[in-house]
């Protein structure tokens, strides 16, 4: 009987993890912001292509973009196709093709400490990346959708890496949280501290295939600008902030009640504070550089470049 029930276990423990990857038409989505610009990016698994005798599911990245032009007016673009990649599964593992080859794309097996190389190519040319690009693990847990357990790995870049990736990825579904610069693959990394870049802000929106209803933990129209706001609409209102560039003190104006939140280059939150119509941030402290300036009132996000000098 003892036997038996331990057996019962096993089954059970598989069966909770089964699910690896994706199934047939898989779509994901993602909302983003930049400077003058926020959209959503859209992930579509439509067909499979053989390649080096595996056979892949291929993921298009296609991209909706809503740029604001200097009358506040927001204007859309797109949707273009950003990229394809090619992913397939073996055990625990999803492989992806990168650099005229396979890499390890996730390994929900891996323990805390284990690292993968994700490319062997400097894709920004930057002279001070290495040409291999390499991710650690540095932590591992479960977490429950839809009433089902997957298990999670937490990635983190290492230094002299070309290619950027790293948080919170779930099996089945890859990255469903926040970050700066890629999705559930890897985006260009610029390793010289010296040249300031700015990436986008990307948040999970909805996932969803064949085999597993739609996931959307927030609840908004998975294209919501698309579908909802007209350019009447979003151009209602602007984000004023003075003076910019900045010593001391920020000025910021907007009718509403929300959160600002100002970003260094890296994608780390400086200032987070609350917002109702007028607000003062004080930027004596922060040191010199280049900001985003980022202020969400309701299901609307305002976003501004900000120069501290």
């Amino acid at each position: 009987m003892k036997k038996v029930y331990a057996m019962l276990l096993l089954a059970m423990s598989f069966s909770s993890f089964s699910q690896v990857w994706i199934d047939q038409n898989a779509t994901w989505h993602y909302d983003y912001w930049g400077v003058a610009e926020e959209g959503f990016f859209k992930l579509e698994y439509n067909q499979d292509s053989l390649i080096n005798g595996e056979n892949c599911q291929v993921i298009e990245s296609y991209q909706s973009k809503f740029v604001t032009d200097q009358f506040g007016q927001m204007h859309h673009i797109g949707p273009t196709l950003k990229s394809t990649n090619f992913t397939y599964v073996n055990g625990d593992t999803v492989f992806y093709w990168k650099d005229d080859q396979f890499f390890t794309l996730f390994d929900f097996g891996a323990s805390i400490g284990d690292q993968w190389q994700i490319g062997s190519t400097n894709s920004n040319g930057d002279p001070v990346c290495d040409d291999s690009s390499f991710v650690v693990v540095v932590d591992t847990g479960t977490v429950i959708i839809n009433s089902n357990s997957y298990r999670t790995i937490s990635l983190e870049t290492t230094a002299g890496s070309s290619l950027r990736f790293g948080g919170v990825f779930v099996e089945r579904f890859g990255q469903i949280g926040s970050n700066y610069g890629f999705h559930t693959f890897p985006g260009v990394e610029t390793c010289d501290t010296n040249v300031i870049t700015e990436y986008y802000g990307i948040t999970f929106k909805c996932f969803e295939d064949d085999s597993f209803t739609l996931y959307n933990p927030s609840g908004e129209d998975c294209e919501y600008l698309l579908t909802h706001l007209s350019n009447e609409e979003i151009a209602v209102q602007k984000l004023a902030s003075f003076p910019n560039p900045v010593s001391e003190m920020l000025k910021v104006q907007m009718n509403g009640e929300g959160v600002l939140e100002l970003y260094n280059q890296i994608g780390q939150v400086v200032i987070q504070q609350n917002h109702y119509n007028q607000s003062v941030i004080e930027m004596e402290a922060v040191p010199t550089g280049i900001y985003l300036l980022r202020l969400r009132i309701g299901e609307s996000v305002y976003t501004e470049k900000i120069l501290k000098h």
